[in-house]
Protein backbone atom coordinates (compact mmCIF):
# COMPACT_ATOMS: atom_id res chain seq x y z
CA UNK A 1 0.00 0.00 0.00
CA UNK A 2 2.56 2.78 0.49
CA UNK A 3 4.96 1.60 -2.30
CA UNK A 4 1.54 2.10 -4.20
CA UNK A 5 0.89 5.24 -2.35
CA UNK A 6 4.54 6.74 -3.29
CA UNK A 7 3.95 5.55 -6.76
CA UNK A 8 1.02 7.79 -7.17
CA UNK A 9 2.89 10.65 -5.45
CA UNK A 10 5.60 10.17 -8.14
CA UNK A 11 3.10 10.51 -10.96
CA UNK A 12 1.45 13.56 -9.54
CA UNK A 13 4.96 15.48 -8.95
CA UNK A 14 5.92 14.73 -12.64
CA UNK A 15 2.59 15.34 -14.22
CA UNK A 16 2.69 19.13 -12.43
CA UNK A 17 5.87 19.56 -13.61
CA UNK A 18 4.70 18.12 -17.04
CA UNK A 19 1.99 20.58 -17.28
CA UNK A 20 4.14 23.65 -15.77
CA UNK A 21 7.14 23.05 -18.51
CA UNK A 22 3.98 23.40 -20.65
CA UNK A 23 2.92 26.46 -19.99
CA UNK A 24 6.09 28.06 -19.56
CA UNK A 25 6.89 27.26 -23.32
CA UNK A 26 3.19 28.42 -24.17
CA UNK A 27 4.12 31.71 -22.84
CA UNK A 28 7.11 32.11 -24.41
CA UNK A 29 5.47 32.14 -27.49
CA UNK A 30 2.21 34.13 -25.85
CA UNK A 31 4.90 37.35 -24.79
CA UNK A 32 5.24 39.67 -27.81
CA UNK A 33 6.76 43.11 -28.35
CA UNK A 34 7.61 45.58 -31.23
CA UNK A 35 10.38 47.55 -32.37
CA UNK A 36 10.20 51.22 -33.59
CA UNK A 37 12.45 52.31 -36.46
CA UNK A 38 13.02 56.92 -36.21
CA UNK A 39 13.23 58.33 -39.52
CA UNK A 40 16.81 56.98 -40.48
CA UNK A 41 19.44 57.39 -43.55
CA UNK A 42 20.41 53.77 -42.81
CA UNK A 43 21.52 53.53 -46.76
CA UNK A 44 23.43 55.92 -46.89
CA UNK A 45 25.17 55.62 -43.45
CA UNK A 46 26.75 52.38 -44.02
CA UNK A 47 28.02 53.09 -47.78
CA UNK A 48 29.72 55.49 -46.32
CA UNK A 49 30.88 53.55 -43.21
CA UNK A 50 32.13 50.96 -46.30
CA UNK A 51 33.58 53.85 -48.14
CA UNK A 52 35.29 55.12 -44.94
CA UNK A 53 36.98 51.57 -44.04
CA UNK A 54 38.03 51.44 -47.71
CA UNK A 55 36.15 48.19 -48.23
CA UNK A 56 34.10 46.86 -51.35
CA UNK A 57 30.59 44.66 -50.84
CA UNK A 58 31.74 43.46 -54.71
CA UNK A 59 34.93 41.66 -53.23
CA UNK A 60 33.61 38.25 -51.50
CA UNK A 61 37.07 38.68 -48.92
CA UNK A 62 35.18 41.24 -47.91
CA UNK A 63 32.05 40.48 -46.21
CA UNK A 64 32.76 39.20 -43.11
CA UNK A 65 34.28 42.80 -42.06
CA UNK A 66 31.53 44.84 -43.57
CA UNK A 67 28.82 42.76 -41.67
CA UNK A 68 30.89 43.37 -39.08
CA UNK A 69 30.78 46.91 -39.25
CA UNK A 70 27.10 46.88 -39.79
CA UNK A 71 26.51 44.91 -36.18
CA UNK A 72 28.48 47.97 -35.01
CA UNK A 73 26.34 50.14 -36.58
CA UNK A 74 23.35 49.05 -35.46
CA UNK A 75 23.80 48.50 -31.68
CA UNK A 76 25.08 52.26 -31.67
CA UNK A 77 21.98 53.46 -33.51
CA UNK A 78 19.10 55.61 -31.64
CA UNK A 79 16.94 55.51 -34.13
CA UNK A 80 15.69 51.46 -32.76
CA UNK A 81 13.32 51.89 -29.66
CA UNK A 82 12.20 48.81 -27.91
CA UNK A 83 8.14 49.14 -26.94
CA UNK A 84 6.28 47.23 -23.82
CA UNK A 85 5.72 43.35 -23.65
CA UNK A 86 2.42 42.07 -24.27
CA UNK A 87 0.61 38.38 -23.76
CA UNK A 88 -1.76 38.80 -26.63
CA UNK A 89 -1.99 40.79 -30.17
CA UNK A 90 -4.62 42.47 -29.52
CA UNK A 91 -3.38 44.82 -26.49
CA UNK A 92 -0.03 45.02 -28.67
CA UNK A 93 -1.76 46.52 -31.90
CA UNK A 94 -3.84 48.48 -30.10
CA UNK A 95 -0.43 49.96 -28.27
CA UNK A 96 0.52 50.73 -31.93
CA UNK A 97 -2.45 52.01 -32.89
CA UNK A 98 -1.94 54.49 -29.93
CA UNK A 99 1.39 55.47 -31.03
CA UNK A 100 0.68 56.25 -34.68
CA UNK A 101 -2.34 58.37 -32.84
CA UNK A 102 0.29 60.12 -30.76
CA UNK A 103 2.48 60.54 -33.19
CA UNK A 104 0.27 62.40 -35.70
CA UNK A 105 -0.96 65.29 -32.95
CA UNK A 106 -3.78 62.72 -31.76
CA UNK A 107 -5.47 62.74 -34.98
CA UNK A 108 -6.14 59.20 -36.17
CA UNK A 109 -5.07 57.84 -39.89
CA UNK A 110 -4.68 55.01 -42.13
CA UNK A 111 -2.06 52.64 -41.15
CA UNK A 112 -0.60 50.22 -43.56
CA UNK A 113 1.05 46.88 -42.57
CA UNK A 114 3.48 45.04 -45.41
CA UNK A 115 5.37 41.75 -45.01
CA UNK A 116 8.74 42.81 -45.77
CA UNK A 117 10.84 39.53 -45.59
CA UNK A 118 10.19 35.58 -44.81
CA UNK A 119 11.28 32.56 -44.67
CA UNK A 120 10.65 28.78 -43.23
CA UNK A 121 11.34 29.76 -40.04
CA UNK A 122 10.11 34.01 -39.39
CA UNK A 123 7.95 37.11 -40.59
CA UNK A 124 9.01 40.27 -40.54
CA UNK A 125 6.18 42.92 -41.01
CA UNK A 126 6.38 46.63 -40.60
CA UNK A 127 3.47 49.18 -40.02
CA UNK A 128 3.45 52.44 -41.16
CA UNK A 129 1.52 55.32 -41.49
CA UNK A 130 -0.04 56.96 -44.56
CA UNK A 131 0.49 60.53 -43.28
CA UNK A 132 1.06 63.42 -46.01
CA UNK A 133 4.41 64.81 -44.34
CA UNK A 134 6.60 63.29 -47.13
CA UNK A 135 9.73 65.56 -47.66
CA UNK A 136 12.81 64.15 -48.38
CA UNK A 137 13.84 64.76 -44.86
CA UNK A 138 11.60 62.70 -43.33
CA UNK A 139 12.74 59.49 -45.42
CA UNK A 140 12.82 56.25 -43.68
CA UNK A 141 15.66 54.57 -45.24
CA UNK A 142 15.35 51.60 -43.75
CA UNK A 143 11.59 50.86 -44.63
CA UNK A 144 12.40 52.34 -47.77
CA UNK A 145 14.67 50.42 -48.83
CA UNK A 146 13.60 46.82 -47.10
CA UNK A 147 9.68 47.48 -48.65
CA UNK A 148 9.07 44.72 -51.71
CA UNK A 149 6.94 46.80 -53.16
CA UNK A 150 10.11 49.67 -53.87
CA UNK A 151 7.76 52.54 -52.55
CA UNK A 152 8.19 55.60 -50.39
CA UNK A 153 8.23 55.24 -47.13
CA UNK A 154 8.00 58.41 -44.34
CA UNK A 155 8.72 59.41 -40.86
CA UNK A 156 8.92 56.24 -37.85
CA UNK A 157 7.71 53.11 -38.57
CA UNK A 158 6.63 49.28 -36.28
CA UNK A 159 8.41 46.22 -37.06
CA UNK A 160 6.95 43.06 -35.86
CA UNK A 161 8.39 39.52 -36.04
CA UNK A 162 6.43 36.56 -36.17
CA UNK A 163 6.98 32.73 -35.76
CA UNK A 164 6.06 30.22 -38.29
CA UNK A 165 5.32 26.89 -36.16
CA UNK A 166 3.04 24.71 -38.48
CA UNK A 167 2.36 26.57 -40.68
CA UNK A 168 0.35 28.67 -38.11
CA UNK A 169 1.69 32.28 -37.40
CA UNK A 170 2.80 33.06 -33.89
CA UNK A 171 3.22 36.73 -32.81
CA UNK A 172 7.23 36.77 -30.92
CA UNK A 173 9.61 38.93 -29.19
CA UNK A 174 11.67 41.14 -31.39
CA UNK A 175 15.59 42.58 -31.11
CA UNK A 176 18.46 44.32 -32.18
CA UNK A 177 19.51 40.96 -33.57
CA UNK A 178 16.55 40.36 -35.70
CA UNK A 179 17.12 44.13 -37.20
CA UNK A 180 20.98 43.59 -37.87
CA UNK A 181 20.10 40.48 -39.93
CA UNK A 182 17.09 42.27 -41.75
CA UNK A 183 19.73 45.23 -42.63
CA UNK A 184 22.62 42.84 -43.67
CA UNK A 185 20.10 41.04 -45.79
CA UNK A 186 19.81 44.43 -47.56
CA UNK A 187 23.39 44.33 -48.96
CA UNK A 188 23.92 40.37 -48.88
CA UNK A 189 21.52 37.39 -49.57
CA UNK A 190 22.20 33.68 -49.55
CA UNK A 191 21.87 31.59 -52.87
CA UNK A 192 22.17 27.35 -52.78
CA UNK A 193 25.09 26.20 -54.89
CA UNK A 194 23.63 22.41 -55.89
CA UNK A 195 26.40 19.85 -57.10
CA UNK A 196 25.18 16.43 -57.66
CA UNK A 197 23.63 15.45 -54.15
CA UNK A 198 25.86 17.72 -51.98
CA UNK A 199 23.80 21.47 -51.75
CA UNK A 200 26.28 24.64 -49.51
CA UNK A 201 24.85 27.75 -49.13
CA UNK A 202 26.82 30.97 -50.47
CA UNK A 203 26.11 34.95 -50.09
CA UNK A 204 26.71 37.03 -52.81
CA UNK A 205 26.49 41.04 -52.51
CA UNK A 206 23.70 42.77 -54.46
CA UNK A 207 22.02 41.49 -57.63
CA UNK A 208 26.12 40.31 -58.47
CA UNK A 209 26.22 36.28 -58.16
CA UNK A 210 29.48 35.66 -60.32
CA UNK A 211 31.47 37.44 -58.48
CA UNK A 212 31.14 34.72 -55.96
CA UNK A 213 29.95 31.89 -57.82
CA UNK A 214 32.25 32.74 -60.65
CA UNK A 215 31.55 33.09 -64.89
CA UNK A 216 31.32 29.41 -65.91
CA UNK A 217 27.90 29.95 -64.91
CA UNK A 218 25.14 31.45 -67.10
CA UNK A 219 21.64 32.62 -65.86
CA UNK A 220 18.87 30.27 -68.07
CA UNK A 221 15.83 30.39 -66.49
CA UNK A 222 13.38 32.26 -64.16
CA UNK A 223 10.13 30.50 -62.59
CA UNK A 224 7.18 31.37 -60.66
CA UNK A 225 6.70 27.96 -58.06
CA UNK A 226 3.75 28.86 -55.32
CA UNK A 227 4.14 32.50 -55.47
CA UNK A 228 8.04 32.96 -55.17
CA UNK A 229 10.49 33.42 -57.78
CA UNK A 230 13.04 31.02 -58.52
CA UNK A 231 16.20 31.88 -60.30
CA UNK A 232 18.54 29.31 -62.33
CA UNK A 233 22.07 29.86 -63.44
CA UNK A 234 23.41 26.99 -65.24
CA UNK A 235 26.99 25.54 -65.57
CA UNK A 236 26.50 22.90 -67.86
CA UNK A 237 30.14 21.47 -67.55
CA UNK A 238 29.43 18.07 -66.86
CA UNK A 239 26.85 14.96 -68.00
CA UNK A 240 25.18 13.90 -64.89
CA UNK A 241 21.33 15.39 -64.41
CA UNK A 242 20.96 17.45 -61.62
CA UNK A 243 18.00 16.06 -59.88
CA UNK A 244 16.61 18.65 -57.55
CA UNK A 245 17.06 21.15 -59.98
CA UNK A 246 15.55 19.21 -62.65
CA UNK A 247 12.19 18.34 -60.52
CA UNK A 248 12.26 22.45 -59.63
CA UNK A 249 12.43 24.05 -63.19
CA UNK A 250 10.44 20.94 -65.17
CA UNK A 251 13.07 20.94 -67.12
CA UNK A 252 16.73 18.49 -67.44
CA UNK A 253 19.24 20.34 -65.80
CA UNK A 254 23.13 19.01 -66.50
CA UNK A 255 25.95 19.35 -63.85
CA UNK A 256 25.85 22.31 -61.04
CA UNK A 257 23.93 25.19 -60.76
CA UNK A 258 23.15 28.23 -58.42
CA UNK A 259 20.13 29.08 -57.38
CA UNK A 260 18.71 32.14 -55.94
CA UNK A 261 15.12 33.25 -54.31
CA UNK A 262 12.82 36.44 -55.01
CA UNK A 263 10.29 37.66 -53.12
CA UNK A 264 6.52 36.45 -53.72
CA UNK A 265 3.98 39.15 -55.92
CA UNK A 266 6.42 41.32 -56.77
CA UNK A 267 9.76 40.22 -57.16
CA UNK A 268 11.57 43.24 -56.36
CA UNK A 269 13.81 41.78 -53.22
CA UNK A 270 16.46 39.04 -53.58
CA UNK A 271 15.80 36.63 -50.48
CA UNK A 272 17.29 34.16 -48.37
CA UNK A 273 17.12 30.52 -49.79
CA UNK A 274 18.35 27.80 -47.62
CA UNK A 275 18.17 23.64 -48.27
CA UNK A 276 15.01 23.14 -46.29
CA UNK A 277 13.21 25.72 -48.45
CA UNK A 278 14.34 24.38 -51.52
CA UNK A 279 13.62 20.66 -50.03
CA UNK A 280 10.44 21.14 -48.95
CA UNK A 281 9.55 22.83 -52.54
CA UNK A 282 11.13 20.10 -54.81
CA UNK A 283 9.47 17.07 -52.13
CA UNK A 284 6.00 19.55 -53.02
CA UNK A 285 6.26 19.51 -56.91
CA UNK A 286 6.68 15.46 -56.66
CA UNK A 287 3.04 15.42 -55.38
CA UNK A 288 1.12 16.87 -58.11
CA UNK A 289 -1.81 17.10 -55.54
CA UNK A 290 -0.57 18.10 -53.02
CA UNK A 291 0.75 20.92 -55.64
CA UNK A 292 -2.43 22.31 -56.91
CA UNK A 293 -3.62 22.09 -52.98
CA UNK A 294 -1.03 24.81 -52.11
CA UNK A 295 -1.25 26.60 -55.21
CA UNK A 296 -4.90 26.92 -55.29
CA UNK A 297 -4.60 28.80 -51.84
CA UNK A 298 -1.75 31.27 -52.62
CA UNK A 299 -3.01 34.44 -52.39
CA UNK A 300 -6.31 33.67 -51.86
CA UNK A 301 -5.99 32.28 -48.38
CA UNK A 302 -2.35 34.28 -47.58
CA UNK A 303 0.03 35.99 -49.94
CA UNK A 304 3.39 34.28 -47.68
CA UNK A 305 3.79 30.70 -49.62
CA UNK A 306 5.65 30.18 -46.22
CA UNK A 307 2.53 29.65 -44.51
CA UNK A 308 1.58 26.54 -46.60
CA UNK A 309 4.66 24.65 -47.71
Amino acid sequence: MIIKFHNIIIYLIKKILFIIKYNKKIKIFKIMNYLIIDKNDIYGDIYDLIEDKELNMNNPDNRELIEFHIKKYVLSANYIKYSDTFENTDDRLNNIFGYFTNLNNNEKGYVDTMMIYSDNKYVYEIMFFDDKNNDEYNFNSFACVINTEAMPIYNNIVLLKTQIINNKPISCMINKNDFINLVINLFYHTGLIIDDKITKELKFSGDKPFNVIGNTFKKTVEKDILGLMFILYEESNDNYINTKASILFDKEVLGRCFIILLCPITYKKIWNLNETILNKIVDIKKDNKKYNEIDSKMFNETNNPFLLI
